[in-house]
């Protein structure tokens, strides 16, 4: 009896995460390769380092030219590593060297249905003047259908020889709506700035979701060019980690107020490095009246910030507000103690959280903090010198949570109702 052939894709679909059964299926009759193959090769991983990840893959890749099996539109998801660092910095020895790129470029200008793609841990160049090779290669890539495609693209530990060659990468995507960047990388600022704009003429992009975490205050000559063409300011989802103070400009603040009418969820760490600065001439949640989540936290010496961010959310959508308390930048100090110094205004957070619940019966606020800083024996303390401290919104009713996780973004965590 013969099955329709959506069942035998059904079945398979159900073999997703097992290579083995898959590779078997697609040698069992020419009606289940083509769903084989779907899950087979929807995701590549690639290393740069102690293997020859690239070769064997441009190698498949010819062999299924040869074969007209289009293995190439089978790639959905690529991920492309170097070493195993965990951020860059000037003085880093581990990146991938120039000549690795080399494969990887030719295959990027071949891969026209890649939807994902990560890289991490490398230094990429769009220009080198004594390599013409790379700059040949990455300037094909840039032109290459490869890119019409991209909706997500992840950058961790990447460097760069300055901020436009990011902007050029980033600018060449026109259906990217995701954009995560970590600890990227340029020495030469000044050089930088000096450079051509890279979104003339392109097509505008419409970012839903941004990540940026930022060890060398890379992010903020990046919040300057997302906020100009071919940007539009669209986003829903914002997340900021890293310093706002170093160029004294408020452009996060133009960020934020750019996409006021659309951001929902946002969520700021920020580090203030020099005193005396004006937190919210630099990034301000006044104008976001749409935001169903938020999420801020700063150094405990800059924890006076945070009143500056509650008196002012004016959103009447805001879900849940979470406010992540940076105890692990005191290591060896007792937490609570640190909590009751005179730098923590609990009395105006007291009240602005109160403000807060009055026109949001339903707010849920959580107070965050890293479960690895903390030992067990202090946890009950900090509990307890927590609920001390918010007695009037605890009266007015407004459900306080304390949060020990292990990751401000996802668990595992433990969570007390004060």
């Amino acid at each position: 009896m013969l099955l329709p052939p959506e069942l035998y894709d059904r079945t398979i679909d159900f073999l997703w995460d097992d290579p083995r059964a898959l590779m078997a299926c697609s040698l069992t009759c020419s009606a289940w390769v083509p769903s084989s193959r779907f899950h087979l090769f929807h995701s590549v991983k690639l290393r740069f380092t102690g293997t020859n990840d690239c070769e064997r893959l441009e190698a498949l890749l010819n062999t299924s030219d040869e074969a007209r099996t289009g293995v190439v539109h089978y790639i959905r998801d690529l991920n492309a590593s170097g070493w195993d660092t965990q951020q860059i910095s000037p003085s880093t020895s581990g990146l991938m060297p120039f000549m690795a790129v080399t494969p990887l470029a030719r295959i990027l200008t071949r891969l026209t249905d890649v939807q994902y793609l990560t890289i991490k841990n490398a230094f990429v160049t769009l220009r080198f003047p004594s390599m013409e090779v790379i700059d040949e290669l990455f300037r094909s890539v840039c032109a290459a259908p490869f890119y019409t495609m991209l909706t997500t693209l992840r950058l961790e530990s990447v460097a760069f020889h300055n901020a436009n060659e990011l902007r050029q990468l980033v600018s060449a995507f026109p259906k990217l709506t995701v954009l995560d960047v970590r600890y990227p990388y340029w020495p030469s600022k000044a050089e930088a700035a000096s450079l051509a704009s890279g979104g003339a003429g392109r097509a505008s992009i419409k970012l839903a979701e941004l990540v940026v975490h930022d060890s060398e205050s890379c992010g903020i000559e990046m919040a300057g060019w997302l906020s100009e063409h071919p940007f539009e300011p669209c986003l829903r989802t914002l997340d900021w980690r890293g310093d706002i103070t170093t160029t004294r400009k408020p452009v996060l603040r133009r960020l934020l107020e750019g996409n006021a009418a659309s951001l929902e969820n946002v969520r700021l760490q920020l580090a203030f490095k020099e005193n005396g600065a004006i937190e919210r001439e630099l990034a301000d949640l006044s104008a976001c009246t749409r935001l169903v989540t938020a999420q801020v936290g700063c150094s405990p010496s800059r924890i006076h910030c945070i009143s500056v961010f509650l008196s002012h959310m004016h959103s009447f959508q805001l879900q849940q507000l979470t406010i992540t308390l940076g105890l692990d930048y005191y290591p060896g100090y007792h937490g609570p103690t640190v909590m009751r110094s005179r730098q923590w205004n609990w009395g105006r957070i007291d009240e602005d959280l109160t403000r807060l619940h009055r026109n949001l019966p339903r707010l849920n606020v959580v107070f965050c903090c890293h479960s690895h800083a903390i030992p067990e024996s202090w946890t009950t303390d900090m509990v307890d010198t927590m609920a001390d401290s918010l007695p009037i919104s605890r009266a007015a009713g407004l459900r306080l949570v304390m949060r020990f996780c292990e990751d401000y973004r996802r668990g595992p965590y433990t969570e007390v109702l004060l």
